[in-house]
């Protein structure tokens, strides 16, 4: 054989082998959604730390509940939509999308989900539901089945409670460009609320006479009585609901005792058509009471107070059976997939989970933005601090660095930040006018209103040249009394009237139910950000009270200061409720 010979059956030879890699490469391809270590965009909160204390392999009996979130068709047509939704002069403005029609533009087609079912139902996966509304595929499988089918490893912490997968799972190559997030390869995420109980407060008893605040004293302070107290009164009425995102149900007789306190509607629990309360168990399983029905109470009770002729529809989620690992999480995509709801209200955060998770669920609060419905979520209670999971407690704690949480960090919701005040009370206890805010910040441990800039998220366009030049979405967007101390807010708990509680808890539902106020008079709005930070530098001619004095310092973190206009600490302020109403839906 001469030598030209066995040089071109050495480049054939070297030929085949690099295709042969190559169709391995792309017949097994490395998904970054498994969510292993912390991606080199976002920050990971605690997830590295946890995993690295991983050494035990996990029982290849343990049953996994998993999720496949499917990838969305041309995001960028999605957010071009989004923008001229709010475009008055683009034959789009406010033409919202419905949960269908959403799909049909932008979701996953039917074939495609097939095709994802197929393969997980080849590997012995077990398929328990698929929904082109949610594009979710929801299955389960016994942790030996998972590893070999996503060629992944598994290992656990020494008490066997936390799990992850140690390296990125791997799909087949006409699946991997189908799926933006794998759910259910690890329980690390952890869930913060955001509820400060304190008592008794100072001075104040369960009969309402000393300072504290309650419905009455927020109309006042914050201007809501004009409203309620128009011919025909702007309640929020004649609209279709606040979604209220919980994980735990409630004893009905505390928001009964809160309700009748403060004369507004009874709640009809009969869970029939047309009554203005319903309840929906997205894990189509009922958690009962846990210790997060403080949260509930106040999200339940708060969208009340501020929009007493909506109607709510609680959706609770349950984390004993859940598909994201997070119950609140499972019914904030249940109440956007059914777009029942114009407005959803959610006072929860998470730690453990990486950037990949949390662009993940933006797809969904894209969705939500793009239907026309207004996303309020509480911008936390750490101050300026990062939390991070701590594996041994498997929970949040306070950091000793900048960060903020990732859901509230969308571009497609509104951050809810905190402050505090010392109001006016006459001789009954009842609030009178209103007085000056400042930040809320009660120090460690006791809390302080979040805000930063976001590591995952660029700057909006509704945002540039208003918020500070980092390239980062910055939160919070708008604030809301806040502080258990400083005034303190009455709950209705254990079948009567307590006091006192705090948290941006307080400020997400009221929000929501402002934003119930608008659509009442002008539809739904959407994402209000956009209207939003047009108002913003107008202050008071728009209803907006800036906040200028304050810090969110906290555990040992320099925060950042209150400032005249928009700043990292309260947004743009807190409402003059209406004026604000009437800025918003002025043509």
């Amino acid at each position: 054989m001469g030598r030209e010979s066995l040089l071109r059956i050495r480049a054939n030879i070297s030929f085949v082998i690099a295709v042969a890699a190559l169709a391995l490469t792309f017949a097994l391809a490395v998904c970054r959604i498994g969510e292993v270590l912390a991606d080199d965009s976002g920050d990971d909160t605690g997830r590295a730390a946890a995993i690295a204390q991983m050494t035990t392999p996990l029982a290849a009996t343990r049953n996994l509940n998993l999720a496949v979130s499917l990838k969305l068709h041309d995001r960028d047509a999605l957010e071009k939509l989004i923008r001229e939704q709010h475009d008055p002069a683009s034959p789009n403005y406010h033409q919202w999308l419905t949960s269908a029609e959403f799909s049909q533009r932008f979701g996953p087609s039917q074939a495609e989900i097939d095709r994802v079912t197929e393969w997980l139902d080849s590997k012995g996966f077990l398929i328990d539901s698929s929904s082109t509304s949610t594009r979710l595929i929801r299955f389960h499988a016994p942790a030996s089945t998972v590893a070999s089918s996503f060629q992944v490893k598994f290992a656990t912490s020494s008490n066997g409670r936390l799990f992850a997968n140690l390296n990125d799972p791997k799909l087949p190559s006409n699946i991997a460009p189908l799926v933006d997030w794998i759910g259910g390869l690890d329980n690390l995420k952890a869930k913060i609320v955001h509820p400060h109980l304190l008592r008794p407060h100072p001075n104040v008893d369960v009969n309402l006479i000393g300072d504290a605040f309650g419905p009455p004293d927020i109309y006042s302070f914050y201007d809501e009585s004009p409203l309620l107290e128009a011919d025909p009164p702007v309640n929020g009425s004649n609209t279709d609901c606040v979604g209220v995102v919980e994980d735990s149900n409630f004893d009905h007789a505390s928001t009964d005792a809160f309700n009748a306190q403060f004369d507004l509607p009874a709640f009809n629990y009969s869970l029939e058509p047309g009554t203005n309360f319903l309840t929906f168990y997205a894990d189509l399983s009922n958690p009962g009471i846990n210790a997060d029905q403080i949260e509930a109470l106040i999200d339940l009770e708060y969208a009340h107070a501020l929009a007493p002729g909506a109607n709510l529809i609680n959706y609770i989620g349950d984390d004993s059976n859940s598909f994201t690992g997070l119950g609140f999480l499972d019914a904030v995509l249940a109440a956007i997939g059914q777009d029942r709801c114009g407005t959803i209200s959610i006072s929860y955060g998470i730690c453990g989970a990486n950037a990949a998770f949390f662009r993940n669920i933006d797809t969904y609060f894209a969705q939500g933005a793009a239907q026309g419905q207004s996303i309020f979520i509480a911008a936390g209670d750490e101050g300026a601090a990062k939390f991070a999971l701590d594996a041994k407690q498997d929970t949040c704690v306070a950091g000793k660095t900048r960060g903020v949480e990732g859901l509230e960090s969308s571009p497609h919701v509104t951050s809810v930040g905190g402050t505090m005040f010392d109001p006016q009370y006459d001789g009954d206890g009842n609030n009178v006018g209103n007085v000056e805010e400042s930040v809320w910040n009660n120090g460690y441990p006791q809390g302080a209103g979040s805000g930063g800039k976001s590591p995952i998220f660029k700057k909006p366009e509704y945002q540039k040249g208003l918020t500070p030049k980092d390239n980062g979405r910055d939160v919070p967007d708008i604030s809301f009394g806040a502080s258990e101390i400083d005034p303190g807010f009455y709950i209705g708990f254990s079948k009567t009237m307590e006091c006192c509680v705090g948290g941006t808890s307080i400020g997400a539902p009221s929000w929501a139910g402002i934003s119930m106020l608008i659509q009442q008079l002008d539809g739904r709005q959407g994402l209000i950000n956009p209207e939003l930070y047009q108002l913003g530098p107008q202050g008071l001619d728009a209803g907006i009270r800036d906040v200028t004095t304050g810090n969110n310092n906290y555990h040992g973190v320099k925060g950042y200061p209150a400032v005249p206009g928009y700043d990292l600490a309260s947004g743009w302020g807190t409402p003059d409720i209406a004026d604000f109403v009437t800025a918003f839906v002025k043509p």
